[in-house]
Parts: C-alpha cells; structure tokens; sequence
C-alpha cells in the first residue's frame, strides 16, 4: 500500500484551477429512440393530449404505470401523463428491440416528485420500478467528486493538493507533477482517456493506476480540458489508500447513511433487480450485456457503479441541497472556461467535479456498454432529471430534450 500524508486540518476551496465545461459531447452513444417520444398523442389512452396553455397542470406521486394517486397542485405546469411503451417510428428498424429502451425516468422538485415513468423489464421479467437496478457509468464520478469533497470537509486533504503529495515513495514522470486533485476531478490534468481496447478485461485497481502513471501527458496540467476516465481511475485508488477501503465499499457506506442501498457493485442478492443491458453488434444483431464483474477492469471508479432511480433521486436531491451544488455554478462567474483539447472545431468547456455547467444546469451523461444514462440538475430551483436506460442505442439526448421542454418552468427555457 502506497503512503499518505496525513490530512491537513483546513480545507481548502480554490477554483483557481477549475476546468470548465463542454456541452453534451462526452460518454455518449446515441441512435434511434423514436423522435417523438412524449410528443406524439396515441389514440384511445396512453398518450392523452396535454391541457390547456394556459391553465395546465401536474401530478405528485405518480406511478410508473399506475396514476390513480393524481393530484391537482400549484405551480401549474404541463407535462405527459404517461409513457408506457415507444411508438413505431417509420424509420425504425421493424424488430421488437427497436421498441423498447428498458427505462426509467424521474422528474422532480424539492421532494416533489413531478413524472414518473418506465416501460421495459428488468432481467428477471418484471416490469421496472423504481427500485430497478441499472449501471450508470460515468454518473460514478459525481460520487467520487462528492467523497473527495467530504474527505476535504474532514480535514483530511486539500482539494489543490498535488497528487505526487499522496505518494512519496513513488517515481512520477516530471509532468505529473504538477498534477492537483482539482485538475483529475475538472479533466485538466492533460491524462488522456483509455478505450476498452486498451485495459485488459481484469485489472485491479492499483495496476489501473499504475497503468494511468505511464500515460504522457496531452498538455501541461490546468491549460485546457481533455475528458479522461484515466484520471477518475487514478482518484479512485486513491480514495482506497487515503481510507484504507475499498472502492465499493466508500460507496455502499455514502449511501448506506441516507437509508440507500441499491448503490455500488452488483452484489448477488440484487440480481432479480438487475436491468440488462441491450446493444446492437457490428451485424446489427441484438445482443445483451451480462458482465456484473466489469467493475473490476476499466470501468472501476471512472463508470463502474451501479444504482436504482430511488437511490439516484434521492442521492441528487441531497446534493441539491449543499453547498457544493451552489459553488460549481459560482466558479465559473469570475473564471474563463477551459479550451477543449483536441476538438474541431476548438470549444469553450465548462466542468467541475462530475458535472457539465450549462448556463444555471448541471448535466451528465453516462455510458457503458448496453447502457445510457443523463441527468439534469437545476441547483437554483432544486429540480432534477434523471434518465436511466438498459438500451445503448437510445436518443437520450432527445428524450432530455423533450422532457426539460414539458418542464421548462422548473429548468428554464
């Protein structure tokens, strides 16, 4: 086990070195998911036209698939009633695949929950709920922001902190550093991002760290933004040498204290919940995506946990509630954005600890083989979106489009 400093007593908040975001290019695969999702009214129930413009309306406590607890509250805003299953688009390809997303999505603000809907089923046949259980890839590195941040809180670290501070009895290369914990959790630190081609299919999470420390540099840390699951990689071994557990564990224990308990590794009690993941091969066959133990290779703490809507939702409403929710929108009042490495054309990118920031929205999306996965967060008006979904070729980008349009009061517009 590598040394560690012992932790400083005082934390400090710099954003000096913030990296800044890019928008909606990052952890996506999107395809055919049915354009007018939410949009197109179905004949006969299902997809009942919405109300009036100006006098329209939304429910609190709404069922997936069951809306008999409907009821009328303030303020008003128009919304679909439900979303039981993916209308045929004339594009689609004809097979039952094309139909189903396998997915759950929330909205809600505060502790109001605005839309609750899903169709699909999980592996075991059942309908989804939303105790379901679906991997979220690069959602993970909002949790690794958050236990740093908490560690910071504790005295226990400094967010500026170099990381070769963590490990003196290692030999960094000289450009590593100047490598601050800032830089991995912004995207700044000029690591590059590894393909799945490039980590063998089981790596602990020390030889993915020593596996990181031979990559060279794209640039000199903190000059520009480059999105590198390398770096998360590197964060989440180190959360196992500053406290001595592992990975999951940290995890598992963050949740376990809010009274959660469908987030982490897949463990084998939560199997009958598990959604499987679907994709379509180069062939254009269908296949699906049962690699519970993926967690262990390339995926680790950059994109390896998994999670439930409940968990999800609840877990964001937290976050919505603290201080570090607010500061990520304040960084960047009086900072320039970062230049986005390696983009044509070259972009202005705005990110800080696990989220894009798009105006007054916090945003990600998450990818892993078989799956998907956005969220919005709007801190100002505690409202939240979540989208998980077992299906890679889904258009979740148009899924949030349409969703944050029925609800622009919540999210602007």
């Amino acid at each position: 086990m590598a040394d560690r400093l012992e932790g400083p007593s005082v934390f400090v908040r710099t954003s000096s070195d913030s990296s800044e975001i890019e928008g909606g290019k990052t952890d996506r695969k999107v395809a055919f998911f049915s354009r007018s999702f939410l949009t197109r009214l179905k004949e006969g129930g299902g997809w009942p036209a919405l109300v009036k413009k100006e006098k329209t309306r939304f429910f609190e406590n709404v069922g997936s698939h069951c809306f008999s607890s409907l009821r009328m509250v303030t303020p008003l805003v128009p919304f679909p009633l439900a979303v039981h299953k993916l209308e045929k688009h004339p594009c689609a390809p004809s097979d039952r695949f094309a139909l189903d997303s396998f997915a759950y999505v929330m909205v809600w603000c505060g502790t109001r929950l605005l839309f609750d809907g899903s169709w699909g089923k999980d592996g075991s046949g059942n309908p989804l709920d939303s105790e379901s259980i679906f991997r979220i890839g690069s959602l993970s590195k909002q949790v690794v922001a958050s236990l740093f941040f908490s560690l910071a809180q504790q005295g226990k670290l400094f967010l500026d902190e170099k990381l070769v501070t963590f490990f003196p009895k290692l030999d960094f290369p000289p450009s590593f550093e100047k490598i601050s914990l800032m830089d991995l959790l912004n995207h700044t630190s000029g690591l590059p991002t590894y393909k799945e081609d490039q980590v063998p299919k089981r790596y602990s999470s020390e030889e993915l760290f020593k596996w990181g420390l031979s990559c060279p540099l794209h640039f000199q840390p903190g000059e520009r933004f480059f999105y590198s699951n390398t770096g998360y990689a590197i964060l989440g071994y180190l959360l196992e040498q500053i406290t001595e557990n592992a990975f999951d564990d940290l995890v598992r224990a963050l949740f376990r204290k809010m009274g959660l308990f469908s987030t982490g590794y897949l463990s084998s009690q939560q199997e009958g919940k598990w959604v499987t993941g679907h994709k379509r091969d180069p062939s254009n066959r269908v296949t699906q995506e049962f690699g519970a133990s993926l967690h262990q290779t390339k995926a680790f703490s950059a994109a390896g946990l998994y999670s439930s809507p409940k968990d999800l939702r609840l877990w964001y409403t937290r976050f919505l509630e603290s201080d570090l929710a607010r500061n990520t929108l304040e960084v960047f009042k009086n900072n320039p954005p970062k230049i986005r490495f390696d983009s044509q054309p070259v972009e202005e990118v705005r990110y800080y600890a696990g989220f894009f920031v798009q105006g007054n929205l916090l945003e990600h999306t998450g990818f892993f083989p078989g799956y998907l996965s956005q969220v919005v967060l709007h801190p100002e008006r505690q409202a939240g979106l979540l989208i998980l979904c077992g299906n890679e070729n889904a258009d979740i980008l148009s899924m949030k489009k349409e969703l944050l349009l029925q609800f622009k009061e919540f999210f602007g517009g």
